[in-house]
């Protein structure tokens, strides 16, 4: 009896030990697509991912627009920087994209056979503003959205036709944004716009201005969904303590982490009808541009990307406490964008690469063990990296 006690107990523990870890789900197959926001025309960059989670064969997909350029000191068309997250995204067999430069969006579908070769469904549609930023999709409702960040700011929506074409659900919906095309900076942009995960309502960040010594709080607008449409009605909440709020990622309907340039990022309470209030700030020692920002709820982390800083820092998602920081060398650039697989992490980095970082596997530093940085990938021969915008994954 008592060794049958011994066996239940060891069988017991090996169970939670087991459940502690996640099991990473390894599909047959996944790309990984960004952006390339280009003056000269823009292009969906695919790239695909192996079961190793490394990178390979890469491909671009016209996507009939172009990024919007300014003339650079040699009189060369440069890009004019989008200061956002999800330029790009996936959702089911949907991919949509912006041009910032055409004031049009586009939407593709991926064959399941191809998904390297994304197919455009038909000619990039009007997002009735200037400089679209961000975009959000839902294959749920077959609802695609884009938001315009220059002087004719605000939120576009379509339904997703049978056949794939984008058919626009009323005009465009204003929004507090006070900048000519292109802005001139980040300060006063459109951020990010994301569905909650219910897709009951549709979230929009709004950067403060930069006045008051940039603590002039910006705005997180919240549009309730009716019957699958946003309403023409928002949500509008401007908590004190948010100053430059970027992009934004939910931990559930009710909690969110948000990224703010001026000091790290924010964990977000969020009300049954949609209201926004701050729950706890987290500095972020050292920061510069801590931008991007990613949930992965597999390991209930929340990841902070920095666009001046390489190291990627990583809160736990309940406490909001820094649990590690995955150090990179300087020489890799700062952290934009981000999608995971499996248990693989990538990040584009400034200087011309794809970090892939193993979240199972981790290398001791110190007294700590770490995350395992297993690829690198160049994406110079791609193009600019200041050209580049948005992370999305689609796997088979």
């Amino acid at each position: 009896m008592k060794g049958f006690t011994i066996s239940l107990y060891l069988l017991a523990l090996n169970m939670r030990l087991s459940s502690a870890v996640p099991r990473p789900q390894y599909p047959d197959g996944a790309e990984l697509y960004f952006l390339e926001d280009n003056p000269e025309g823009s292009s969906v960059v695919s790239i695909s991912i192996g079961r190793d989670g490394k990178l390979s064969q890469p491909h671009h997909t016209a996507t009939g627009g172009k990024g919007f350029g300014i003339q650079g000191s040699n009189g060369e068309l440069i890009s004019a920087g989008l200061h956002s997250q999800d330029a790009l995204v996936v959702d089911g067999p949907w991919l949509l994209t912006l041009n910032s430069g055409s004031n049009t969006v586009s939407l593709f579908q991926i064959p399941e056979h191809d998904p390297a070769r994304p197919v455009l469904t038909g000619k990039p549609i009007s997002t009735g503003g200037e400089y679209p930023n961000t975009v959000a999709l839902s294959a749920r409702h077959r609802l695609a959205c884009v938001v315009n960040s220059g002087a004719i700011p605000g939120l576009q929506c379509y339904s997703i036709s049978k056949t794939g074409s984008l058919e626009p659900l009323g005009k465009l919906k204003p929004l507090q944004v006070n900048e000519p095309t292109p802005p001139p900076g980040a300060p006063g942009t459109v951020s990010d716009i994301v569905f909650n995960p219910s897709q009951t309502a549709i979230f929009i960040t709004v950067k403060g201005d930069g006045s008051n010594n940039n603590t002039t709080p910006g705005y997180i607008y919240a549009f309730p969904l009716i019957n699958g449409v946003p309403s023409d009605k928002p949500v509008i909440s401007r908590p004190p303590q948010l100053h430059a709020d970027f992009a934004l990622t939910f931990i559930s309907d009710r909690r969110a982490a948000i990224a703010d340039t001026s000091f790290g990022a924010a964990l977000l309470d969020i009300s049954s009808d949609f209201k926004v209030s701050v729950s706890r700030t987290i500095e972020v020692i050292g920061q510069k541009a801590t931008c991007w920002i990613k949930y992965v709820p597999e390991y209930d982390v929340v990841f902070l990307g920095d666009g001046g800083v390489s190291n990627i820092t990583a809160l736990d998602a309940r406490s909001g406490d820094i649990k590690y920081v995955v150090p990179f060398l300087a020489e890799a650039g700062g952290s934009f964008d981000f999608a995971f697989l499996g248990n693989f992490l990538y990040t584009r980095r400034g200087n011309s690469a794809v970090s892939v970082i193993d979240l199972q596997d981790s290398n001791k530093k110190g007294d700590q063990q770490l995350p395992k940085i297993v690829e690198l990938y160049n994406t110079s021969s791609l193009g600019a990296a200041a050209n580049f915008n948005g992370m999305a994954i689609f796997s088979y």
